[in-house]
């Protein structure tokens, strides 16, 4: 029984183990399994946490200079990046995807190139939608030059909208890269539609040009990323005679959603004259306008309502004397009204017309006694390609061409400006002759000087005038000369002599390349050169070329020279011989005949006052620098530089931030006074093209058709303009310095009457601001009282003297709803007793041609009336304080028996002492 008993303790002990390690073993199993599984699930939440903490960003994208794909992608996350995969798609493309792999690891805030990742081309004329993937499945989609997928915001705005015949306006095309898909743009170019049309179908005469061969500034832009702008401009002139008519412009870009564009009218608009009557009548410091447009600010020339000595500019219609005026080395501001109630004026184009012409010279430089500039083609006033002097010395105003005629260019100049083609196979030429000594091309004595840009042809013959001035007499062979020639091995000389029959040359001296140096310098190359001829002593010469002096020589000869400058040629050569020996056998001497070959741009001539080397430039120390000062002087479209701002002041000129337009650096084209500036008859007009800062034009108002030029300043504005009441908003224009190798301007403003004597068409005024529509409209520097009689000031221009009648003239104020009126009857005219008076039954006193009339109003009223004392005004008819649109009326007949109309239109006064 114990043997059994021992074997069944010795099983069961076995079977006790087995369960025991069985059991063990499960557990242990179960703990491994539980173990791994832990470690899965930090494993995935690690995964899960470094998934969301990864974070990357497209940056930039762009097209490189070689076409490849490029662009930044920046690790915007906690932990390195590893990006794995990009997929381009080309739209319109179908089952043409191609993939890149990068494998490409980028620390956090660090960023890669997509250049140095793939080489792939582009075509900025295509759009692209791709994919950049990472290695834990982030993906970020972006699309590059897909505008068909929908549509971005464009705008298009005339500044300004309305515009006299002729003048400019300016298209701003504006583009913004809203897309929501975070699009990227390349090579924006702007497109004219062809479904821009003449709205008004009943005139035949409305035209319109594209300035600068129809393409817009910039003709593209290479990028635009997400919430980035883009502002094109184009420069369009009209051209028409009938009021109202408008011209639709449409612009889109290339390749955009079809209907997605941007559509703006510029229209012309007249005076309504009505002046049957031969006789012009304007106002003194306002004039007509029929125009209700809220966001013109004219520039006037008083200086007596600002409270610094600004210019003011207001909705008023400029003056009849005008200004022309110029920042010439200094500043000049204009200043509105200040403002009766807070005005808001919203963000958008503030542009400023500005209408000028340019001096011929930089500052500093004494005023030239003639100079051609070559800039038009047959300019003067009678004959065929005749060229004409800006300075308006001459008697007939410029040359006749010779027995050819000169080519002109209108560009290709040193400057990109215009110029004269001579050749002497066609017997090109220019020249004239005066009978009359002492004129602005007299040599007769020291000093002169002459500034010339010139290019000779390669195949041009040598020993030929380029420039000559002197005199000839055929009965006793006297010849004088002083010019530019090219000397023989094409080199340039400056020579100039008295020469007396047989006797050989007498007081005689020239300069001639090459330089000191001896270097061997020819001109025959089809380039550009600007030479300088200075005479500053009796026989004494200096010859720059290119701003450097190449060479200089001092003569004896007589005190007395006798050189009298009855003629002047450009490329023609009279014979004449370069030492002593006898004429003409010599064959030294230069051929008669138009033999030159090559091309002048611009003669400027400065024949100073007899012995005085102030009178000219280049003379004295500072000869050398001013010569430089020439050769860099641009007279092409960036001739003048200046500065311009638009601001908000406080009432004591102090400025309020922000500025509206900060300070706009601007460049301005040369503009030739020469240009049309000959009346009917061939006469010159006497403008002042002086370096002075305050300068007018008068002349007969009969003749004046004098041609100004326009150029706009335009830019937009970032954010709205608040001005509270007092404040005021001031456009500077500043010259900043720029004195050297800059050409002031005369800038025209607060005149009407350069046009045939009838005054200028809408815009009033040659020079203005128009702003966005401000809330509410600009106030002007007018205010009458409640109860007090308005005076007005007329000027009758003639021919004929005139009568005004009291029926058609009133003033008449016109409440800003537009629900109320009140008026004003004439009473006086030029006095203030019984014989100045003027009334139903009574017209007023004779105003002559020429004469001023001031005519005295009634007290401004509803209805009209002659408030006296037998009739006084009661409470409810006089005119509350406040805003109102002022207009007046005046209406007459002159001695012909012609009646005439005129409307004035004198913008929002302020009537004030009305309780």
């Amino acid at each position: 029984m114990s043997s059994h008993r021992g074997l069944s303790a010795v099983v069961g002990t076995v079977f006790l183990v087995a369960v025991v390690i069985g059991a063990l073993s499960y557990v242990s199993y179960s703990l491994d399994v539980m173990g791994n599984f832990s470690e899965s699930l930090i494993v995935e939440e690690s995964r899960q946490r470094d998934k969301q903490a990864e974070s990357f960003t497209i940056e930039s994208i762009d097209v490189t200079d070689a076409s490849k794909l490029g662009g930044v992608i920046k690790n915007t996350g906690e932990i390195p990046l590893e990006l794995t995969t990009l997929w381009i798609d080309e739209q319109g493309v179908n089952d043409v995807v191609q993939k890149f792999t990068l494998n490409e690891e980028i620390a956090p805030g660090g960023t890669v190139d997509i250049s140095s990742l793939v080489d792939y081309t582009m075509d900025s004329a295509k759009g692209y939608n791709m994919k950049v993937v990472s290695s834990r499945g982030e993906v970020n989609s972006f699309t590059v030059n897909s505008l068909a997928d929908e549509n971005v915001y464009m705008s298009l705005t005339a500044t300004p909208s309305v515009i006299p015949s002729t003048f400019t306006s300016t298209l701003i095309y504006t583009v913004v890269n809203n897309m929501s898909n975070g699009n990227y743009l390349y090579n924006l170019t702007p497109v004219m539609n062809d479904t821009k049309q003449t709205l008004d179908v009943s005139s035949s005469g409305l035209t319109y040009d594209m300035l600068n061969g129809g393409k817009p500034t910039p003709e593209s832009y290479e990028s635009l990323g997400p919430g980035e702008v883009a502002i094109f401009t184009y420069e369009i002139q009209l051209t028409g005679e009938t009021d109202g008519d408008l011209q639709l412009f449409n612009v889109t870009l290339a390749n955009a959603n079809e209907g997605n564009e941007a559509l703006a009218s510029v229209g012309i608009s007249t005076v309504p004259l009505a002046t049957d009557a031969g006789s012009a009548l304007t106002s003194l410091g306002l004039t007509e306008s029929d125009s209700d447009l809220t966001d013109v600010l004219y520039f006037h020339e008083d200086t007596t309502l600002s409270p610094n000595g600004e210019y003011t500019m207001d909705g008023s219609s400029p003056n009849a004397d005008g200004e022309t005026a110029s920042p010439n080395g200094n500043t000049m501001s204009f200043i509105s009204a200040p403002m009766t109630a807070e005005t808001n004026v919203p963000i958008g184009g503030y542009n400023v017309t500005m209408t000028y012409y340019s001096s011929i010279v930089p500052l500093g430089f004494p005023e030239p006694s003639f100079a051609f500039m070559m800039d038009c083609f047959e300019c003067g006033d009678t004959g065929d390609n005749e060229i004409a002097d800006s300075m308006g010395a001459f008697g007939n105003q410029g040359m006749d061409s010779g027995g050819g005629h000169p080519e002109f260019f209108d560009t290709g100049g040193p400057d990109g400006d215009g110029y004269y083609h001579f050749d002497d196979d066609d017997d090109d030429y220019f020249w004239d002759e005066w009978g009359f000594g002492g004129s602005a091309a007299d040599v007769g004595n020291y000093p002169d000087a002459t500034a010339i840009w010139v290019r000779v042809e390669s195949g041009s013959e040598d020993d030929v005038s380029i420039v000559e001035m002197g005199e000839w007499d055929n009965e006793i062979e006297h010849l004088e000369y002083y010019g530019l020639y090219l000397a023989d091995g094409y080199e340039f000389n400056f020579g100039m002599a008295s020469r007396h029959g047989h006797q050989g040359l007498e007081n005689h001296v020239e300069c001639q390349t090459p330089n000191e140096s001896g270097t061997d310098i020819t001109y025959n190359d089809d380039q550009w050169h600007h030479v300088v001829l200075v005479r500053d002593g009796v026989l004494s010469c200096k010859l720059y070329v290119d701003g450097v002096l190449m060479d200089s020589a001092v003569e004896s000869g007589y005190e007395d020279d006798d050189i009298e400058s009855d003629f002047m040629s450009f490329g023609y050569t009279l014979r004449y011989c370069n030492d002593g020996d006898e004429y003409p056998e010599d064959d030294d001497c230069y051929p008669a005949g138009a033999d030159f070959d090559g091309d002048i741009a611009s003669v400027i001539h400065w024949n100073g006052v007899d012995g005085d080397l102030d009178s000219i430039p280049f003379a004295e120390a500072e000869g050398a620098a001013e010569v430089e000062d020439l050769f860099y002087t641009n007279y092409g479209n960036n001739a003048t530089r200046l500065h311009y701002k638009i601001e908000v002041i406080d009432t004591d000129g102090t400025p309020v931030e922000p500025e509206i337009i900060p300070l706009t650096k601007i460049e301005l084209p040369f503009k030739d006074v020469v240009l049309g500036n000959f009346d009917d008859q061939g006469i010159w007009i006497d403008v002042d093209t002086t370096n002075g800062t305050d300068q007018k034009y008068h002349g007969d108002a009969d003749d004046d058709d004098i041609v100004f030029f326009s150029a706009n300043l335009t830019a937009h504005s970032t954010s709205i303009a608040n001005l509270q009441i007092g404040e005021r908003l001031k456009v500077t224009l500043d010259w900043n310095g720029f004195d050297e190798q800059n050409l002031p301007i005369n800038i025209m403003f607060d005149d009407t009457t350069f046009i045939d004597g009838t005054g200028w068409t809408f815009p009033d005024g040659p020079t203005f601001l128009q702003t966005p529509e401000p809330d509410p409209r600009w106030p002007t520097f007018l205010s009458f009282g409640s109860q007090d009689p308005v005076t007005y000031r007329a000027f009758n221009e003639g021919p004929e003297g005139v009568w005004f009648t009291y029926g058609g003239t009133r003033l008449v104020l016109t409440s800003l709803d537009g629900l109320t009126s009140y008026g004003a009857t004439p009473r006086y005219v030029n006095g203030s007793d019984a014989s100045a008076e003027i009334d139903a039954s009574r017209d007023s006193l004779y105003i002559p041609d020429q004469y001023y009339a001031e005519i005295t109003f009634w007290p401004i009223q509803a209805p009209p009336d002659d408030n006296d004392s037998i009739n006084p005004c009661s409470a409810t008819c006089e005119v509350p304080n406040g805003d109102y649109d002022a207009a007046l009326y005046l209406q007459g007949y002159d001695e012909a028996g012609e009646t005439f109309k005129k409307t004035v239109n004198l913008g929002l006064v302020h009537i004030y002492g009305n309780p």
